[in-house]
């Protein structure tokens, strides 16, 4: 009989506990309790759940497929080391037995490190949260693929971590993340510089690893030592959960009825302010700012779009101007101002300024007069400049002549400045170190910057 012990000797590595939740046939449907209570756990402070109901129903279906991901490896591992004699199906079953019973582990993920720490000290706190329980599932997998086909732990380690690279590399590639660019002048948070740290460190240990997964596994492929199947398909019947352990299950969704209403409260109003936006009805965002405090929306809430995130919808500067002109509350307008200093920094790369349109470099200047830019910021901005000027034969740009006044006035700004192409000789200075050349038309004045003294 399965019981609240036999699932913490499962979570604890013990094998009569790993084959008794295996060969259990109504293990399974605690297994799938557990996994949905571990989804509202993921998600209860993070998601709108009624609005966007696929949250909970994602983990089921992905479980489901990595099952099948990870017995078609072993099936192949387990055919060359003569167990030919199960059937798919009675593997697969015992395989999602324990697949889904590792899931009571994510309830750890419910422990709301954001309401009692700074957005820096979540996120670490939620990294290595994520890789205490990451480690123990995997570990917990290979103990089971171990106890099941009477394989050593390092044989069972073999496919079980091919899966395990497939799967992350995945995760990876699908969910989105913090971009990666060396001289794209983005500012990231300390949040979104720990997550790409994260990432950047699970790629470059993956793709180190990979090599020695891959020949582990092909090397077991071709063992001589025969595996042996430990349960017998009778089993598979005999072994009811006890009221307990259903008790335990269902009150693991239950947990969740007093605490809702506070955080999908929190998320609805993110989840309403996010479809205001995207929708264009910036009016009603900032009725809605007045309507409610900052308290009430998600702990560090950042709207779109997340520029460390690379997101380019809704457009920053445009949308800026509309939500200043509806005169939003206080809180929420310095929302957006935040995100304008860290575009002036961005701004301060001149590959980025030449993307950006007419239209929007003068809708920046516009808003620049809103901006509390630090000396230390100004600064900054002009190191950046003035290195990027000193670099060798760069074509700064070529574009009508209103929109280099417009980046004339951005420039100057930031106390550097340029001069008009009409007043500048066929050789001027610019500085100590650098000389201007001027190749020109009335339409497309050509500027191109010469690191070298002045003549």
């Amino acid at each position: 009989m399965i019981t609240p012990k036999t699932i913490l000797g499962f979570l604890l590595f013990r094998r009569d506990a790993i084959l008794s939740i295996a060969s259990s046939s109504s293990a399974r449907w605690l297994g799938l309790v557990f996994v949905l209570s571990a989804a509202m756990a993921r998600e209860y402070d993070g998601e709108y759940l009624l609005g966007e109901p696929w949250h909970l129903v994602l983990p089921l279906a992905a479980s489901v497929v990595g099952c099948i991901a990870l017995l078609i490896l072993l099936r192949l591992l387990s055919w060359c080391r003569m167990v030919r004699d199960v059937r798919f199906l009675t593997m697969f079953g015992a395989l999602l037995n324990v697949y889904w019973m590792t899931a009571p582990l994510a309830w750890l993920y419910a422990i709301p490190f954001e309401r009692f720490m700074d957005p820096g000290g979540a996120i670490r706190a939620n990294l290595t949260l994520l890789g205490i329980v990451s480690v123990w599932r995997v570990t917990l997998m290979i103990r089971s693929v171990s106890v099941l086909y009477g394989a050593s732990l390092v044989a069972a380690s073999m496919p079980v971590m091919v899966f395990c690279l497939a799967m992350g590399y995945m995760a990876l590639w699908l969910i989105p993340s913090p971009v990666f660019l060396i001289m794209g002048g983005i500012r990231l948070t300390e949040s979104e510089d720990m997550i790409l740290a994260m990432r950047m460190l699970l790629m470059g240990v993956g793709v180190l690893t990979a090599p020695i997964w891959l020949i582990g596994y092909l090397i077991c492929c071709s063992g001589k030592s025969p595996w042996k199947w430990q349960l017998r398909e009778v089993d598979q019947q005999n072994r009811p959960a006890s009221k307990l352990a259903w008790t335990l299950a269902l009150m693991s969704l239950a947990i969740w009825v007093p605490v809702l209403p506070r955080t999908q409260r929190e998320q609805w109003l993110r989840w309403r302010a996010e479809k205001l936006l995207f929708a264009g009805s910036i009016d009603g965002l900032s009725k809605l700012s007045h309507e409610h405090s900052e308290q009430e929306f998600a702990p560090h809430w950042d709207p779109p779009p997340r520029l460390g995130y690379g997101e380019t919808q809704p457009e920053l500067i445009s949308t800026t101007l509309a939500i200043r002109a509806s005169s939003p509350a206080n809180w929420f307008w310095k929302l957006y101002l935040d995100k304008l200093e860290r575009k002036v920094l961005e701004l301060g790369h001149f590959h980025t300024i030449q993307t950006l349109g007419e239209k929007e470099l003068s809708g920046f200047i516009e808003l620049f007069q809103d901006l509390k830019v630090s000396s230390r910021q100004a600064q900054s901005m002009n190191a950046v400049i003035e290195n990027r000027l000193l670099d060798e034969s760069i074509v700064l740009f070529i574009c009508p002549r209103r929109k280099f006044h417009a980046l004339q006035t951005v420039v100057r700004t930031a106390n550097i400045s340029l001069t008009d192409p009409a007043d500048v000789s066929q050789s001027a200075s610019f500085g100590p170190f650098l000389r201007v050349k001027r190749k020109y038309s009335q339409k497309n004045p050509i500027l191109t910057f010469h690191a070298g003294p002045v003549w």
